[in-house]
């Protein structure tokens, strides 16, 4: 039974603000932390783009990773990134914000599953991934 609070998920999502130095200079930000759920945006930039003019894969990748694990972080505990699948459906000229929820499929005592999509500002589903995180209990975020 979840015991957690609305601050204690308050607490996870400023930790993972300000702590992902890369999420930081990508300029990601999580916007909302539930039980393995969260979401996140990453306002357009004209680095972030690459030789197409598309929002470059990486920088999706990391959004990915970034709000993944943070659904996974949920529970308390730090993670680390395991294994990510990805699928990049269409490309992005969108010069808007993007925006990731990820939503947990499955979550083991060592081992989250993670299902995360990625919009633009239109709504339009740009990439999706499976994500598995190991939780690291030695780590506690709370």
């Amino acid at each position: 039974m979840n015991t957690r609070t609305k601050e204690d998920y308050e607490k996870i999502k400023e930790y993972r603000n300000t702590t992902n130095r890369l999420a930081i200079h990508l300029g990601i930000r999580i916007t909302e932390v539930r039980e393995g759920y969260c979401e996140g945006c990453m306002e357009y930039r004209p680095e972030l783009g690459n030789s197409i003019g598309a929002i470059h894969g990486g920088a999706l990748f990391t959004m990915i990773d970034t709000v993944g694990g943070t659904a996974a972080a949920s529970h308390g505990d730090n993670c680390t990134t395991s294994t990510i699948t990805i699928q990049y459906l269409r490309a992005s000229r969108s010069k808007g914000k993007l925006r990731c929820v990820a939503r947990e499929l499955k979550a083991g005592k060592r081992i989250c599953s993670i299902q995360a999509e990625v919009y633009d500002e239109d709504g339009t589903l740009l990439t999706v991934a499976l994500c598995e995180y190991v939780r690291i209990p030695s780590m506690p975020i709370l």
